[in-house]
Parts: C-alpha cells; structure tokens; sequence
C-alpha cells in the first residue's frame, strides 16, 4: 500500500494525508491502471504487481460490499490482475483465450477414440463434459460430487470452488443428453466425487490443500491435453481451460443471449462475460443483423 501511495504522490500528484485524501467513490479503473503500468516500468515483474495488488483488491472488496465504489467499476478493477507463469487454481494455465472449433471437438474425439490408453480417454471425457455442461472449471469438474447431481432431473447445482478473486457462488447447470452419457460412465466409481479424482474422504474446507492437490491433477489433466493437440497440429497448447473458451465462443456464435451466458458460465454479471469475449462478439451481431435486421421497405 506504501507503493501505492507512492504513485498517487508522485505521479497522480495526489497529496494523500489526513487532510487530503483519495475517496473511495474517486477510485477509478484508470488509476489502477496506470499503478500497473508504473509498476512495470520500473522493472517489476507480474508475480510482484500481483502481490502488490492484493491488499488494494481487498479493499475494493470491501467496499463494493457497502456500497462504496459502483459494482461495474469494483468488478472491472478485479480482473486486473496479470498474466503470469504460476498455474492458478482457478483456470489451471493463465489466462491465454484459445478454443477449439466444431470441426477441431470431432477431431478431438476420433483421435481421443483411437488412443490405446483408457486414462486419456477418462481425461478427455472430463473435459467434454465441461463442454457440454457450462464451461465448467477444472476446479469445478474435479470437486464435482454426486450429491451436486439430479440425474433424474438432469441438473448440477454445484457450490464453485473458491479462488483468490471470487467468492464462491452455486452454479445450477442444466445436463444435456452427451453429459449423460458421460456421468452414466462414472457411476459406481467413487461413492462422494463424480469423476474419482479426490479419494471419497478428502476434506474440501482444507484450502491449502486442495489448491496444492488440484494444481498437481490440472498439471496431469494438461500434460495429455497438450500432447492430443499436437497430434491435431494445433496452433497453441491445448490445455484444461479451452473447454470452458470452447463453450463460450459455441453458445455466442450461435446466438445466445449473453446474460444467459454471463448465468451459465457462473460469472458474477455479465460485464465480465462481454470483457472475456468481446472480440468474438461482432461476428455473432453480424451475423444477428444479416439474419434478423436486414429491413427493406420497399
């Protein structure tokens, strides 16, 4: 906070005192912005501007939850944090937006039904099903217990894992018919957790440790993901997260309505889903226009 402090004196030639203070409703996103970039400049790393940013993060917390600083604003200053090379328990590699199309899912698939190791393909019908079932994390899909599951009425309602940036919300997932196919695979196979990846006593209130045991899974989970895509001559390194990019990029290009995305995907408004993939949106409004909004009154 002393740095901090540090950049609203010297560069914002703010006088932070008793008597001269910067007011909470005057916190910007711009100001911690260019804290950022100050930082950067003089040769800070990610991992430090990270650390640096965590008490001022807490406070805005804080204060979206007395209403002190406007709820967009506060949720934007959240997602400020940096890429860096430390996995998170959150999107398991960064922050890198790739996705697989159609076509690469069917490539996906055949290569996956060719493979003469059963574990890879219990692997990629993990992350299938976070394609079929709302992007989930691999946090999510790991911690995923029976009990979360309505096989009846074909609904997950699953208590999110927390991370370092959210507080943890119950996501209600409706299951379609592939994801059903899948957990019928699953049945019988651990008594508490879905896909058998936690031992049926494992203490999900103990966070250290299963931030350290996920973190280890994930890096499992993402050794043969990153293999598979080299056998489909991807571009970029495919990894447990494209599942959940994948299934946003599919429900925005068909369409669907981004509040109901923002719903699905478990963010906390749809402002973050339109920041995440914004760039995917105007090819979805073109295709909107040219379909429905193409007036002629003649």
């Amino acid at each position: 906070m002393n740095r901090f402090k540090k950049y609203l004196q010297t560069v914002k030639y703010l006088e932070t005192s008793d008597n001269n203070i910067l007011y909470c409703k005057d916190l910007t996103v711009d100001i911690i912005k260019g804290y950022i970039e100050w930082r950067k400049s003089n040769g800070n790393t990610n991992e430090t501007i990270n650390k640096s940013l965590t008490p001022i993060f807490k406070s805005v917390k804080k204060m979206m939850r007395v209403g002190w600083v406007d709820r967009y604003i506060g949720e934007e200053i959240l997602e400020l944090y940096l890429p860096t090379n430390t996995q998170s328990l959150e999107d398991g590699i960064g922050t890198d937006m790739h996705y697989l199309t159609v076509d690469q899912i069917k490539q996906l698939i055949k290569i996956t039904e060719q493979s003469k190791y059963p574990r890879t393909k219990e692997l990629v019908e993990m992350f299938m099903f976070s394609i079929y079932t709302g992007g989930m994390r691999f946090s999510d899909v790991c911690t995923l217990k029976w009990s979360e599951v309505d096989m009846e009425n074909r609904i997950i309602k699953h208590l999110q894992v927390k991370n370092h940036t959210r507080k943890p919300t119950v996501l209600t997932l409706p299951i379609i018919e592939e994801g059903m196919k899948i957990l019928k695979k699953w049945e019988g196979r651990n008594e508490k957790f879905v896909f058998d990846m936690l031992c049926e006593d494992f203490d999900l209130n103990n966070d250290k440790m299963l931030k350290h045991t996920i973190n280890s899974l994930n890096k499992t989970m993402n050794q043969s993901l990153r293999c598979l895509g080299e056998k489909m001559n991807l571009p970029f390194n495919l990894h447990f997260h494209c599942s959940r990019h994948t299934y946003g990029t599919i429900l925005l290009n068909k369409g669907i309505d981004i509040n109901l995305i923002s719903h699905l995907m478990g963010h906390s408004s749809s402002f973050i889903t339109q920041k995440v993939y914004s760039k995917y949106l105007p090819e979805t409004l073109n295709e909107i226009v040219n379909e429905k909004l193409n007036f002629n009154f003649k």
